[in-house]
């Protein structure tokens, strides 16, 4: 079908149009709310029309700037973390991104061996208590380990 003048200019409002009733973010997604092929929408270029660009990009912004405030205001650290992501400087997201090492002073084998007998008793109950939180008290026969 052949379209007049008037008739492209028409459905460029309309795309314009659709994409403000939407809040549309991609050209992709404008071309299906009008009657017309994506070749045609191309070859017609409609995607050089800087007001229908300019709502496209109205639309991004105006989500952008709503999930930031939200994300500002949650208490969900992964949120925030993204966030200060976003809005930190080059030097802020470099520490952020750095992986940090614990390094271990000896082997665990040495470290038991260093710790006297009271040392591995508390250590014991402490696991006790987090492997068997709410189970009866276990006996534990207490026996010198030699290394």
């Amino acid at each position: 079908m052949a379209y007049s003048k008037a008739q492209r200019r028409q459905l460029l409002t309309k795309a314009i149009a659709q994409a403000k009733k939407h809040n549309l973010y991609f050209i992709s997604d404008v071309i299906a709310y009008l009657p017309i092929s994506r070749q045609t929408f191309y070859d017609w270029e409609f995607d050089d029309s800087d007001k229908l660009k300019e709502v496209l990009q109205d639309n991004k912004i105006g989500v952008k700037v709503a999930l930031r405030k939200k994300w500002q205001l949650s208490d969900n650290a992964t949120l925030n973390i993204a966030l200060y992501k976003l809005v930190g400087s080059n030097k802020e997201r470099r520490m952020l991104a750095e992986r940090q090492e614990i390094k271990q002073a000896g082997s665990i084998e040495q470290r038991i061996r260093d710790m006297t007998d009271e040392e591995r008793e508390k250590r014991m109950e402490i696991l006790k208590k987090k492997l068997f939180p709410k189970e009866c008290e276990l006996v534990v026969v207490k026996k010198k380990i030699d290394f």
